[in-house]
C-alpha cells in the first residue's frame, strides 16, 4: 500500500516520484506519525529517502505533522483552519530544499501552537458562560442509571418483535430540527412577518413554493407549523440578526439532529433574553472538541467540565417553559458512545429505555426529541403538529 499524499509531497520536493517509498519500513525506524483520528494513523516509510531530508523526517520536532498538513490530512478541529492557510501559501513549483521545508514546517507548528491556545482560550471562555454545572453530573448518571436498571428489568421478561422496536426507534427518514417558539411570546403571523422581513433584509427574494429551481441560486424553505403551546419553525435562517430576534421572543430552543442512521445522539441549544444560556449533548463523546482532547490525553478534569457544560440543568429549561423539573429531567441525560451501542445492539433494552412509559420513542433514540418537545407544551401534537405556512426563498449567486 502506497500514500499518495505522501507521495504527492515527495514528487513536489524532488519534481519526480521517488519509486522506493512505500508504508511498512517506518515500523522499523521507530518513528510514529500521529494524527488526530486513531483511525487514520499511519506509518511513513523513511528509510530510501535522501539522507538530507531523512535527517530533516527524524527531527522530533514536527512529529509528522507538517506531512499531514502538506498531504491534506484532516486534523483536530482547533488547527483545520491553520493548516488550510499553510498550504495556501505553498509556493506553486517544486522546494528548493530542505531547508524550504523546514522553513514551512516551523511556520506550521508555531501557528498551530497559537491556534491551539485561542481554542483553548475560546473553550474556557464557553466554560465559564454555561458555568460550573459538575454538581450536577452525580445526579444525572443516577437518573440515568436508574431508567437503564429499570429497562433491564422489564426487558427480561418479555420479547421484542420487530415492529415494536421499530416503533421505538422511530422513522427511517429525516427528524425535524426545529426551533421552538413559545405561542405566548409570539404568535404565528408575527413570526411570518419577521421570517419574511428578515430574508427581505438577506437579500433574498420570496418565491412560490413549487417555483422552478434557478440554476446557481440559493434556496432556503421553511416550513411552520402548531403544535400544543409550541410554535415549530422547521428550516435554517442564515444571518447573525436572526439570533437578535430570538433574544426578543425568548425562550428559543434549537435543536440540531444528526441523520437517523447515526448514533451521534442530538443537541439542543436554550436562548432567553440575556442570550444563550444552556446546551445539551446526549453523546458529548461524538463532540469534536471533545473527542479532540480525549485524542490529545488532555487534562480529565478539564473535559469532565467541557462535557457538564453540554449538559443542560433540566431546572432552567423547565423555567423558560413553564413546566415542572422532573418532567423533562429523563430526556437531559448523556450517554457513552460505546454505550450507546451496546443500547442500539440490546432491541429489548432499547425499546424498554423510555422516560415515561407513555413515551413513543427509546430515549437511545434521536427520534426521542419529539417526546421532549411534548413535555414542553407540545402535547399529542408534537408527533404530528399541523403544519401552518411553508415558505422559500432564493438568492442569486
Amino acid at each position: 500500500m502506497r500514500n499518495p499524499g505522501f507521495l504527492r509531497l515527495m514528487m513536489r520536493i524532488f519534481g519526480k516520484e521517488p519509486k522506493t517509498l512505500s508504508i511498512g519500513s517506518f515500523r522499523r525506524s521507530g518513528i510514529c506519525v500521529r494524527a488526530a483520528d486513531a483511525a487514520a494513523k499511519s506509518r511513513l516509510g523513511v528509510d530510501d529517502v535522501q539522507p538530507p531530508l531523512r535527517d530533516l523526517l527524524w527531527d522530533k520536532s514536527m512529529e509528522g505533522l507538517g506531512l499531514l498538513a502538506l498531504q491534506g490530512k484532516e486534523l483536530t478541529w482547533a488547527i483545520k483552519k491553520t493548516v488550510k492557510q499553510l498550504r495556501d501559501r505553498l509556493p506553486a513549483g517544486p522546494l528548493k530544499s530542505t531547508e524550504d521545508l523546514e522553513e514551512l514546517l516551523s511556520e506550521f507548528g508555531r501557528e498551530v501552537r497559537a491556534a491551539k491556545a485561542r481554542e483553548r482560550a475560546s473553550l474556557e471562555e464557553f466554560l465559564a458562560r454555561m458555568g460550573d454545572k459538575t454538581s450536577i453530573a452525580d445526579w444525572q448518571q443516577s437518573v440515568r442509571d436508574r431508567l437503564l436498571a429499570e429497562a433491564a428489568n422489564r426487558a427480561r421478561f418479555r420479547t421484542v418483535a420487530d415492529d415494536d422496536y421499530d416503533k421505538a426507534h422511530g422513522p427511517y427518514a429525516q427528524i425535524p430540527c426545529p426551533t421552538v417558539f413559545r405561542k405566548d411570546r409570539v404568535d404565528l403571523d408575527s413570526l411570518l412577518r419577521a421570517i419574511r422581513e428578515h430574508f427581505a433584509r438577506e437579500q433574498f427574494r420570496e418565491v412560490a413554493v413549487d417555483a422552478e429551481e434557478i440554476k446557481g441560486s440559493r434556496t432556503e424553505s421553511l416550513a411552520v407549523s402548531e403544535a400544543g403551546e409550541l410554535l415549530l419553525l422547521d428550516g435554517y435562517v442564515p444571518g447573525d440578526a436572526w439570533k437578535e430576534y430570538w433574544t426578543r421572543v425568548a425562550p428559543v430552543l434549537r435543536f440540531n439532529i444528526p441523520a437517523v442512521f447515526d448514533k451521534d445522539g442530538w443537541t439542543a441549544f436554550l436562548v432567553e433574553q440575556q442570550g444563550e444560556t444552556d446546551r445539551h449533548c446526549s453523546t458529548p463523546g461524538t463532540l469534536p472538541e471533545v473527542a479532540d482532547l480525549l485524542e490529545e490525553g488532555d487534562d480529565a478534569s478539564f473535559i469532565r467540565r467541557l462535557v457538564m457544560a453540554w449538559n443542560c440543568h433540566p431546572a432552567s429549561l423547565a423555567h423558560a417553559y413553564g413546566v415542572r423539573e422532573e418532567r423533562i429531567a429523563p430526556y437531559l441525560i448523556q450517554f457513552d458512545p460505546v454505550l450507546l451501542e451496546k443500547i442500539w445492539a440490546d432491541k429489548q433494552l432499547f425499546c424498554e429505555l423510555k422516560a415515561s412509559p407513555r413515551d413513543r420513542y427509546s430515549l437511545a433514540s434521536p427520534w426521542c426529541t419529539l417526546d421532549l418537545l411534548s413535555q414542553l407544551g407540545g402535547g399529542e401534537q408534537a408527533y404530528d403538529p399541523v403544519e401552518k405556512a411553508k415558505l422559500r426563498f432564493d438568492k442569486p449567486q
